[in-house]
């Protein structure tokens, strides 16, 4: 192979499936079963233990998911660019103005 091709429409899609995969990880329950560690055993070295974990999960949930949807914006992007340049050398190739 010579070159390379981009399917624009498979960037759009991916762009998409990014977008919905964000949205649920920015759900993700799993700081509540922490929560449930610290409620079920409250006071305890166990319960500082659980909350400290708890709050990275959250944090790593929150900041993977703001990943997620900027890498899905730039899928859009990407996709927008590589859309716009082939549709210029169509014209171009076309000899269009």
């Amino acid at each position: 192979m010579d070159g390379f091709e981009v399917t624009v429409g498979v960037l759009r899609d991916a762009g998409g499936s990014g977008s919905s995969v964000a949205g649920e990880v920015a759900v993700l329950p799993l700081a509540q079963a922490a929560g449930e560690i610290v409620d079920a055993l409250p006071g305890g070295t166990a319960a500082a233990a659980a909350a400290a974990l708890g709050a990275a999960w959250r944090a790593r949930v929150v900041a993977t998911a703001e990943a997620l949807a900027e890498h899905a914006a730039a899928l859009w992007v990407a996709a927008d660019a590589y859309g716009a340049a082939e549709r210029a050398a169509v014209t171009a190739l076309a000899g269009e103005p």
